[in-house]
């Protein structure tokens, strides 16, 4: 166990492939940018989602559902199949562009803000993803209870210097959240219910899920390495 970056962090059988200083060396200047150590949890909930942990994460490292998914909560809010991510030894960095990204063509380089035009979804591997907004956090935490199903906690994380007041914004965030990512989760039992069936023998990645075979790849690796 150690602490770091404002959050403690727990290895339930540490060994060399979950040696602290390895595993989150690739993402601390992004974690310290972060901040959440200036942070602290405004409100949080758990869900019971009937679908396998992996199929989760999964379903939030893509943008081409959004326009569908989310149609009438935060679609309208971004750009269309319009996403990009970065690995990080096996955590991501993925950003998905608000609608309002193409306005910096009219404007200098510095006084870009990428927390204005962009929401950045940090997957650390393997069960934790944090959904940096302009002005606080979402933290995504994932339970397996087994292999098809997982309880999610929901948590909206603030700064501690700009909540006074502030009670009630905070706690639109968290409905828009759980109202968003609970239409995430439907889905995801809908791929479980269809996994479950057996179906297809073989699933393949498409040209718009780099992500999600880059994420299969690190559990791979690390399911290899235990």
């Amino acid at each position: 166990m150690t602490e770091r970056f404002g959050w403690i962090w727990v290895v339930p059988r540490p060994g060399e492939y979950y040696d602290f200083e390895s595993f989150l060396d690739p993402i601390a200047p992004d974690l310290s940018w972060v901040g959440a150590e200036h942070m602290q949890v405004m409100q949080s909930d758990e869900i019971l989602c009937r679908a396998n942990w992996k199929t989760i994460v999964e379903g939030g490292i893509e943008a081409y559902h959004f326009k569908v998914a989310h149609a009438d909560t935060i679609g309208p809010h971004f750009l269309d199949n319009l996403s990009t991510y970065q690995m990080f030894g096996p955590h991501m960095r993925s950003v998905l562009a608000r609608s309002s990204l193409p306005r910096l063509r009219e404007l200098p380089q510095d006084e870009w803000d990428i927390r204005a035009d962009t929401n950045i979804l940090y997957s650390l591997f393997p069960i934790d993803q944090l959904l940096l907004t302009e002005d606080h956090l979402a933290w995504v935490h994932l339970a397996p209870l087994s292999a098809g199903e997982t309880l999610i906690r929901l948590s909206t994380v603030a700064p501690r210097d700009g909540m006074p007041g502030r009670e009630a914004h905070w706690a639109r965030n968290h409905r828009i959240t759980c109202t968003t990512l609970t239409e995430d989760f439907v889905i995801a039992e809908g791929v479980q219910a269809g996994i479950s069936s057996g179906a297809n023998d073989v699933l393949t990645f498409g040209r718009y899920e780099g992500a999600l075979h880059s994420f299969a790849q690190q559990v791979a690796a690390a399911l290899n390495a235990a």
